[in-house]
């Protein structure tokens, strides 16, 4: 965005959310009164998020690479081990409990399947492009 944030570029996409999510229902807090400013703060962090987001956007002839580690990956869980330690290191408690959801997951998979478990073997699978 080439200007400053006004007040109606957080308003108007509220308004529009509002009207999209509950139909013709009228809320006077968003429609007829000013937000609070708490609010007020909080979408404009969304919004600014948002066009940051778009902005930084990889293009589809760019997409984004993903690796992913299977539940039979011998090394799984010591891998996700790791990367909870990284999320420790960096303070991200909430990713650290999705991490220890994973890893729980993978264990208790590789001890109900100890025959499908193996080192891995495949090859790297590069991003579509």
């Amino acid at each position: 965005m080439d200007r400053p944030l006004q007040r109606r570029d957080i308003n108007e996409p509220i308004e529009r959310l509002v009207r999209e999510h509950f139909g013709s229902l009228e809320i006077p807090a968003i429609h007829y009164g000013p937000l609070t400013r708490a609010l007020q703060d909080v979408v404009h962090d969304l919004i600014v998020r948002a066009q940051t987001e778009a902005v930084a956007k990889p293009q589809e002839s760019d997409p984004m690479p993903v690796f992913v580690i299977k539940g039979k990956d011998k090394l799984a869980p010591r891998a996700v081990d790791a990367y909870a330690q990284l999320c420790d290191t960096l303070g991200l408690d909430e990713q650290r409990r999705q991490v220890d959801l994973a890893a729980e997951e993978i264990r208790g998979w590789q001890q109900r399947h100890p025959g499908l478990v193996k080192l891995p073997d495949h090859p790297h699978v590069p991003a579509k492009g």
